[in-house]
C-alpha cells in the first residue's frame, strides 16, 4: 500500500455483482466457519455389555457351582453305601436263628414224657392191692366166727326173719346203682370230642391268611406303575425335540440374506441421497448454469448453441457427479444391510445346532431315565415275587404244623375213649363183685335161718361157717386186691403211652424249632442279599449323579456361551451403530467447509468466463484489498495467470 496523496487516479476493473456477491458469501460462509467453536462429540463411542452378554457371564458363573448339589449327593451315597454292611443287616436274623435251638421247644415235653416214664414204672398195682391182701392176711375164721356162733345162739329162734335178703339188700342195691356205661361216659364225651376237633381243617385255617396274602401278591402288578411310568418316558423320548427346537432357528436361518434386506437398510441412507441430489441441483442451478449463462451473455453469444452445449455439458456433469455419489452411499447401506442381514442368519444357524443338540441331550436323558425305572420296576417285581414264595412257604410250614395238631388230638380221643372202656369194664367187675357179695350175704341168712332149728349144731354150724365165711372175705379181699392191681397196671400203661405221646410232642417241637431255624437262616440271607443290592444300587444311584452333575454344568457352560455369543453380536452391531453416530456427527461437522470448499472450485470453474470493466476514478486514499485479493487468500486464483484473466487487477497508476 502507498501513502496517501491529495490527488490519486485509481482504475480497478470491475467485476459483476452476482459473481463479487458470490465470492464475498464463500468469504463470509468461510470466517462463519473459521469463528464457530471446536464441538466436542458427547455421545457414547464404546458399546459395553448388552443383556445378553451379562446373562451369560451370570450363567457362566453359576454353571461353575451348579454341580456342586448332584456331586454333593452323589458323595453322600458313596460314604453312606462305605457304612452299610449286609453282614450286619443279615446279624438279627443269624442270631435269633442261633437262639432258636432245635432242642430248646422239645425241653419241655421232653420233661413231662420223662415224669410220667417214672410215675409208669412205680408199682401202682401191687401199692392200690396192698391195703386189701394186708386186710385179707389179718383174718382168723375161728376168731371172726366165735362172736357170730354166740349171735347164732342167740339168732335161733329168730329164723324166720328174712336175713339173707335183709343182708344182700344192701350190697344188691349198691350194685344196682353203679352204670359203667355213666361211669365211661365223660372219659368217652371227652375223646369224641378231642376226635370231633381233629376232623377240623386246622393246618388249611392256620396257612389260608398267608395262601391269601400270597395269592393277592402279584409281582407283574406290584411293577406295574413303575413300568408303565419307563414307558412315557421312553415314548417322550421318540420325539423329535431337538428338531422341534431347532426347526424355527433352521427356518429362518434358510432365508435368504436379501429377503428382508429393507429391514436392515440405515434409515439416514434415503435423506443422504436425496441430500445429495438437492446440492448437485442447487449446485447447477445456483452456480454453474448463472455462471455460464453470464460468460455468454457477456461475449454477447446467450442462447447460442455454444451456450446451450456447456450448459449440456454442466448438467450432465453435475448429475453423473451426483448419481455416482448417490450410487456409493446406496451400494454402501446395501452392503452393510447384507452383512447384518447375513450374521443374523449365520447366528440363527448356530441357535439352531445349540437347540438340537439340547433336544437330543433331553431326548437321550429321558431313555435313560425310562431304561432305570424299567429296571427298578422289574427289580420291584422280582422282590414281590420273592415275598409270594416266602408267604407260601410260611403258609405251607403253619399247615403242616396244624396237620400234625390234629393228629395229636385225634390220638389223645383214642386214648381217652381207651380209658373210658377201661373205666366202664372196672365198674362192670364192681358191679359182679357187689353182686356176689350179695348172694354170699342172701345165702348166710338162710343158712344162720336154718341153723336156728337146731341150737348145737346150728351154733357149730354157725361157727364153721363163719370161719368159712372169714375164708370168703379173705378170698374177696384178695380179688379186690387184684383187681385194683389190675386197675394200677392198667394206669401205668396210660402213663407210659402218655410219656410216649410226649416224647412224639418233643420230637414235633424239635422238627418245629428246625424249620424256624431254616427260616430265619433264610430270611438273613434274603436280607443280606437285599442289602447287598440296595448297597449296589445306591452306589449306581450315585454314580449317576455325578455324571448328572458333570452333564448340568456343560450344559450350563454351554448354554452360558451361546449366551454370550450372541449378547458379543448385540455388542457388535451397537458398536457399528455407535461408529455409524460418530461418523453421521463427523459428516455433519465437516458439511459446511465440504459447502464451502465445493463453492471455492466453483469461482475457480467459472472464472475465465467472469467479464470485467474498467473504472476509473479518484482518491485521496489507496482503496481497501479488493475482493479478487480475498480470493486470492483462499487459493481460488491460479498463480501467475489469475482466476478472472491475465490482468485482473492492473496497477494503479497515480497521477501528478
Amino acid at each position: 500500500m502507498g501513502k496517501t496523496t491529495s490527488t490519486t487516479t485509481l482504475q480497478q476493473s470491475i467485476l459483476p455483482s452476482w459473481y463479487s456477491n458470490y465470492t464475498q458469501d464463500v468469504l463470509a460462509n468461510q470466517q462463519a466457519v473459521a469463528n464457530r467453536p471446536y464441538v466436542p462429540y458427547d455421545q457414547a463411542r464404546i458399546a459395553g455389555f448388552t443383556p445378553t452378554q451379562q446373562q451369560g457371564f451370570d450363567m457362566t458363573q453359576q454353571a461353575s457351582t451348579s454341580y456342586q448339589p448332584a456331586l454333593g449327593a452323589a458323595q453322600a451315597g458313596v460314604v453312606d453305601s462305605f457304612g452299610r454292611s449286609t453282614q450286619a443287616a443279615a446279624q438279627p436274623y443269624t442270631n435269633a436263628a442261633a437262639n432258636n435251638s432245635a432242642q430248646r421247644p422239645a425241653y419241655g415235653a421232653l420233661g413231662q414224657a420223662g415224669a410220667l416214664s417214672n410215675a409208669s414204672t412205680q408199682a401202682l398195682g401191687i401199692g392200690m392191692a396192698s391195703p386189701y391182701l394186708s386186710a385179707a392176711g389179718q383174718m382168723n375164721g375161728a376168731g371172726a366166727a366165735q362172736p357170730l356162733m354166740q349171735q347164732g345162739a342167740d339168732l335161733a329162734g329168730a329164723s324166720t326173719q328174712a336175713l339173707g335178703l335183709n343182708a344182700a339188700s344192701p350190697w344188691m342195691q349198691q350194685a344196682g346203682s353203679l352204670n359203667s356205661v355213666a361211669a365211661a361216659q365223660p372219659l368217652m364225651q371227652q375223646g369224641a370230642d378231642l376226635a370231633g376237633a381233629s376232623t377240623q381243617a386246622l393246618g388249611l385255617s392256620a396257612a389260608n391268611p398267608y395262601l391269601q396274602q400270597a395269592a393277592s401278591l402279584s409281582g407283574a402288578s406290584a411293577a406295574q406303575p413303575t413300568m408303565q411310568q419307563a414307558a412315557n418316558y421312553t415314548t417322550a423320548s421318540g420325539n423329535a425335540l431337538g428338531m422341534q427346537a431347532a426347526s424355527p432357528y433352521l427356518q429362518q436361518a434358510g432365508q435368504s440374506s436379501v429377503s428382508n434386506i429393507g429391514d436392515y437398510m440405515n434409515p439416514y441412507t434415503d435423506q443422504v441421497v436425496n441430500r445429495i441430489g438437492q446440492l448437485g441441483a442447487r449446485t447447477l442451478s445456483e452456480q454453474l448454469m448463472p455462471a455460464i449463462n453470464a460468460k455468454f451473455i457477456g461475449s454477447g453469444q446467450f442462447n447460442s448453441s455454444r451456450n446451450a452445449e456447456m450448459l449440456g455439458r454442466s448438467l450432465r456433469d453435475v448429475s453423473e457427479s451426483t448419481s455416482a455419489q448417490q450410487s456409493q452411499a446406496l451400494q454402501q447401506g446395501y452392503s452393510e444391510a447384507a452383512q447384518l442381514a447375513a450374521a443374523d442368519r449365520a447366528r440363527s444357524g448356530q441357535l439352531a445346532s445349540t437347540a438340537g443338540q439340547l433336544g437330543q441331550a433331553q431326548q437321550q436323558s429321558l431313555a435313560n431315565v425310562g431304561s432305570q425305572l424299567g429296571q427298578l420296576g422289574n427289580q420291584y417285581g422280582q422282590l414281590t415275587q420273592q415275598d409270594q414264595q416266602g408267604l407260601s412257604a410260611i403258609g405251607g410250614q403253619y399247615g403242616q404244623l396244624g396237620t400234625a395238631q390234629q393228629s395229636a388230638l385225634a390220638n389223645a380221643g383214642q386214648q381217652l375213649g381207651q380209658l373210658g372202656n377201661q373205666y366202664g369194664q372196672l365198674t362192670q367187675q364192681q358191679q359182679q363183685t357187689l353182686g356176689n357179695l350179695g348172694a354170699q350175704a342172701g345165702s348166710l341168712g338162710f343158712q344162720q335161718q336154718g341153723a336156728l332149728a337146731s341150737a348145737g349144731q346150728q351154733i357149730g354150724q354157725l361157727g364153721n361157717q363163719y370161719g368159712q365165711l372169714t375164708q370168703q372175705g379173705q378170698s374177696n379181699l384178695a380179688n379186690i386186691g387184684s383187681q385194683y392191681g389190675q386197675l394200677g397196671n392198667a394206669q401205668q400203661g396210660a402213663l407210659a403211652s402218655a410219656a410216649g405221646q410226649q416224647g412224639q410232642f418233643a420230637s414235633q417241637y424239635a422238627s418245629m424249632g428246625q424249620n424256624q431255624q431254616q427260616l430265619m437262616s433264610q430270611l438273613a440271607q434274603q436280607v443280606a442279599s437285599q442289602y447287598g443290592q440296595d448297597t449296589a444300587n445306591q452306589l449306581s444311584a450315585s454314580g449317576q449323579l455325578a455324571q448328572l452333575a458333570a452333564q448340568q454344568q456343560q450344559q450350563g457352560l454351554a448354554g452360558a456361551q451361546a449366551y454370550t455369543a450372541v449378547g458379543a453380536q448385540q455388542q457388535g452391531l451397537d458398536q457399528r451403530n455407535l461408529d455409524l453416530a460418530y461418523q453421521n456427527f463427523q459428516a455433519q461437522q465437516a458439511y459446511p467447509q465440504q459447502q464451502i470448499d465445493q463453492m471455492a472450485k466453483t469461482i475457480g470453474a467459472v472464472a475465465t468466463g467472469v467479464p470485467t470493466g474498467q473504472l476509473q476514478y479518484q482518491s485521496s486514499a489507496l482503496p481497501s484489498t479488493s475482493t479478487l485479493s480475498q480470493l486470492a487468500g483462499l487459493g481460488l486464483t491460479a498463480a501467475g495467470s489469475g482466476v478472472f484473466g491475465q490482468s485482473a487487477m492492473p496497477a494503479v497508476a497515480p497521477k501528478g
